[in-house]
């Protein structure tokens, strides 16, 4: 739609890691390289996910929370999960960054539908077997997790060679330390185009280096 004819670089936090992931292996000829932050379902699905997003869980929610005014779900919602998001306390985000968690449950329909969308998209993942998909794809990819990441633990990293762990970050290292995730990303994507795939080293930390695999 955009017209872009040449290979892309993607960038995706959480599924939009998982999107980027399965584009670059169905689409290799239109991608350039990749980058995955925090991506989940790489070693399955957490329990916790799956059992908040069930049918009974979700209608549970909705008969315990009706009598609670919309506004006021609105910013419970939006406050836990900033502070489930971010590994900094909710007074250091910025004010922006807050608007727009809480501008998620703008309305009670909005809210509670999460969880049919929720469902679909931890059925995907289990489909999607992304172990398998990340062995297959032949572009250059980097994957990046925050340290302190309560949705997606860090140690899923653990025994990947070249995944890297960023320190003092969450689920989204892009709110919490821009410059360090940037540190990490821009000499992955300013390499030049090479064969096979290009990975960082797997040294833990704000910084890294890229190194070829």
């Amino acid at each position: 739609e955009l017209g872009v004819d040449e290979p892309v670089r993607l960038v995706g936090n959480s599924m939009g890691g998982c999107v980027a992931a399965v584009f670059a292996e169905r689409h290799c000829e239109r991608t350039d390289r990749i980058v995955m932050i925090a991506m989940p379902g790489i070693r399955g699905v957490p329990l916790a996910w799956r059992a908040a997003a069930t049918r009974p869980a979700v209608t549970a929610l909705r008969a315990g929370l009706a009598p609670v005014p919309a506004p006021v779900l609105q910013r419970g919602f939006g406050w836990l999960y900033a502070h489930a998001a971010s590994s900094r306390p909710g007074g250091a985000l910025d004010p922006a960054v807050l608007h727009d968690y809480f501008d998620v449950y703008s309305d009670r329909e909005r809210l509670f539908g999460l969880g049919a969308i929720a469902r679909e998209l931890l059925r995907e993942l289990r489909t999607l077997r992304l172990d398998q998909v990340l062995a297959r794809c032949t572009v250059p990819m980097l994957e990046i997790w925050g340290r302190h990441d309560r949705l997606v633990p860090s140690r899923q990293a653990r025994g990947r060679h070249g995944a890297a762990v960023i320190s003092g970050c969450g689920h989204c290292p892009q709110l919490d330390a821009p410059d360090r995730l940037l540190a990490a990303v821009l000499p992955f994507l300013e390499l030049p185009a090479a064969s096979g795939r290009i990975l960082p080293s797997a040294r833990v930390g704000g910084s890294m280096r890229a190194a070829r695999s």
